[in-house]
């Protein structure tokens, strides 16, 4: 039986192991999102990478197996609230 911690890792793959490469990488993933598309070129993956920056995304760009994969994600900078607020 497999024993998980409250991380919600495996105690042998735990992102909070010193030195856990494969785990960090999927720690960090957790924070970012994989825009679902595998890159065949680190060129094209940077071309898209471009539009997300400018877009105003925090990117990064993960080489696996000699695929490229973006992670990304957009910081709230405000927040917009619509209707009326509920009755005390």
């Amino acid at each position: 039986m497999n024993q998980v911690n409250i991380c919600g890792c495996n105690s042998g793959d735990c992102h909070y192991k010193e030195g856990n490469l494969k785990t960090e990488k999927r720690a960090e993933a957790i924070v970012l999102m994989w825009d679902g598309i595998v890159y065949e070129s680190k060129e094209k993956a940077q071309e898209v990478m471009e539009k997300y920056i400018k877009d105003g995304f925090g990117v990064e760009l993960i080489e696996e197996e000699k695929h490229y994969l973006l992670y990304a994600r957009r910081v709230v900078t405000r927040t917009v609230l619509e209707g009326q607020p509920p009755l005390a």
